[in-house]
């Protein structure tokens, strides 16, 4: 029997439920369970996690999980490590793939960043004699199918108002969506309404600002319109709110510059400074759209923010007919 795992991808969900999963088949206790961080040089002693590896239960049937949480030198991360602890690693860890521990149940758990299929110990991983599962988020057209399976899975009916708020604070992500899930199974309703969905479900207005780029380029106007709302009811005003969408424009634009100059998603995320996987939904966001065509409402908005200031145009009917003016589709109703 299998007893160690690779756990990788971007849905963190699925990766948490098949994390639960082991420890519920492998009968582990909650305080048998060892996590060492590998995600910065400074926090992880390989020593110690190979001497956790040997170490024996104090009962003979014991079992005891270990987990390599986010591991530097198997991730995209720019943190390379010393090379001298690298080749440790995978000497040790040939040795213990040859004779496992019996009491251990082995998990190397990537959370947020994928697994840098470039490096030389994920290739060395991948030959071995590992369990590996990647767990793939959906993509944005695929969410809301799987949003209402999820909630018909559990009986919890949302009007058509409702639903559309939930799949906008839960941004496509599968996790999110099971907390929502569980604070909406705290009070069950027949059917839940939008005013619902706002008291139980929280947003960080930091998911908003990176929605919102999304969503004005998609030409989805309702989302748009709603985000902006938002903003307004927090005390945002609309310079403000015109500078927000400006910022996720830019960072949008200098994806799509790259990436029509021919680098890759790595390459790119290292030149900007994200992770990886920012960089895959940035891509995705704009993917109907050119360098050129972003640059030109970053233009706009920069002669719209000007006019403002000299009091040529009213800053807020200036800021709506500019989202009217370049959406692309309506949303339907």
């Amino acid at each position: 029997m299998n007893s160690v795992y690779l756990i990788s991808g971007d849905d963190r969900y699925r990766k948490e439920e098949y994390l639960s999963f082991l420890k519920q088949t492998k009968e582990i206790e909650t305080s048998e369970i060892e996590i060492f961080d590998a995600s910065k040089v400074k926090n992880f002693s390989m020593p110690l996690f190979f001497h956790s590896l040997a170490s024996q239960s104090l009962f003979d049937m014991g079992k005891r999980m270990v987990i390599l949480k986010d591991a530097y030198f198997l991730s995209t991360s720019t943190t390379k490590g010393n090379e001298k602890d690298l080749d440790y690693f995978q000497k040790e860890m040939v040795l213990y793939l040859k004779d496992p521990n019996e009491q251990i149940v082995l998990v190397i758990y990537m959370d947020e960043v994928n697994l840098d299929v470039r490096k030389k110990l994920v290739k060395f991983l991948k030959k071995e004699n590992i369990e590996q599962k990647t767990f793939t988020a959906l993509k944005p057209w695929e969410f809301p199918t799987y949003a209402k399976q999820r909630l018909q899975q559990e009986k919890l009916s949302l009007n058509r108002v409702a639903f559309d708020e939930l799949i906008l604070r839960v941004q496509n992500d599968s996790l999110l969506l099971q907390r929502a899930v569980e604070k909406l199974k705290l009070i069950p309703k027949d059917c839940y309404d939008l005013k619902d969905i706002e008291e139980l479900v929280s947003y960080s207005p930091e998911v908003d600002v990176y929605a919102l780029g999304n969503v004005f380029l998609e030409g989805d106007f309702k989302k748009t319109w709603k985000i902006l709302k938002r903003f307004q009811a927090a005390g945002v005003d609309t310079q403000a709110q015109i500078a927000l969408l400006a910022s996720r424009l830019r960072h949008l634009y200098d994806m799509k510059e790259l990436r029509e100059l021919g680098y890759d998603e790595m390459t790119i995320a290292t030149r900007l400074r994200v992770k990886p996987y920012a960089i895959q939904k940035g891509l995705e966001a704009c993917s109907s759209c050119s360098a050129l065509s972003l640059l030109k409402f970053l233009k706009e908005l920069a002669d719209l923010d000007q006019e403002i200031k000299i009091g040529k145009i009213d800053a807020k009917q200036g800021f709506e007919y500019f989202i009217l003016r370049n959406g692309r589709t309506y949303a339907s109703n």
